[in-house]
């Protein structure tokens, strides 16, 4: 499978790049997985949240095109990461391609939100992005780990 996150910020900070990269350097090579960033939409404090978010949402439709994408996002399943390990395997059975998009600071439109293949929250606290960034990498290489039964992950 081809991994996508896809990032609605911009990037940096730089300990959640360097985190993040070390997590992105551990994954299995089979998932080829790549981070694409995405600038929010300019003008913020001009637009209405619906504006912003149908705005971020169309440029992540133009990104991805027809491709099956996952939206990280706060009213997702909430998973422990036994069960978030094994949906990864079963995308990696399912998509030779998968998107998990972290969305702009307004979220996800409702169209975006409707073409999900699925709905993640990290958690039920909201994170910036910098951490939301590195807590999914984190947990996609818990997950492979999981999956290969290596040590990193204890009950």
């Amino acid at each position: 499978m081809k991994l996508c996150i896809v990032v609605v910020a911009t990037p940096g900070p730089r300990w959640a790049d360097e985190a993040g990269a070390d997590f992105l350097q551990r994954l299995p090579r089979h998932w080829k997985t790549q981070l694409k960033w995405i600038k929010p939409t300019g003008g913020r404090e001009r637009m209405a949240a619906e504006q912003l978010k149908a705005a971020d949402s169309d440029k992540v439709r133009k990104l991805i095109q027809a491709e099956p994408y996952v939206l990280l996002d706060e009213r997702g399943d909430h998973w422990p990461s036994r069960r978030f390990a094994a949906q990864v395997q079963s995308w990696d059975e399912q998509y030779s391609q998968l998107n998990l998009v972290i969305g702009g600071p307004d979220g996800h439109d409702q169209a975006l939100r409707d073409g999900a293949v699925g709905l993640l929250a990290l958690s039920k606290l909201t994170f910036p992005h910098a951490l939301a960034r590195v807590a999914l990498l984190e947990q996609l290489y818990r997950a492979s780990a999981i999956l290969a039964q290596h040590p990193y992950h204890r009950d």
